[in-house]
């Protein structure tokens, strides 16, 4: 078990943001209108389940996100069939992309 009073000293710097892509996604889905969370997460599950199939590259999670969050009209979410609706628009239109970077490989 972790113990974090006899770990020692702990050190917290500012997060790398080249480093780190979606960390700056997840604070613009924050900021934005309720429906863009919404795509950020379905997008990252699309990513990130092609990744682990080994069908695009680490690199490509961060920009396939991007680009279904860049296509996704902000608005606001009144009902969990709106965001089931947004969910199920975010996740199509992830795995279009995924197609399309599989294809480039």
């Amino acid at each position: 078990m972790l113990d974090l009073l006899r770990s020692g000293k702990l050190e917290f710097h500012a997060p790398d943001a080249g480093a780190f892509p979606c960390l700056g996604l997840a604070y613009r889905a924050l900021e934005a209108k309720p429906s863009v969370p919404v795509v950020l997460n379905a997008a990252n599950e699309i990513a990130v389940g092609e990744f682990l199939k080994g069908r695009i590259g680490f690199t490509s999670i961060a920009s396939l996100i991007e680009r279904a969050m860049a296509a996704h009209v902000p608005v606001e979410v009144c009902s969990l069939a709106e965001v089931r609706k947004i969910d199920r628009w975010a996740r199509d239109y992830s795995l279009e992309i995924a197609r399309e970077v599989q294809l480039k490989v």
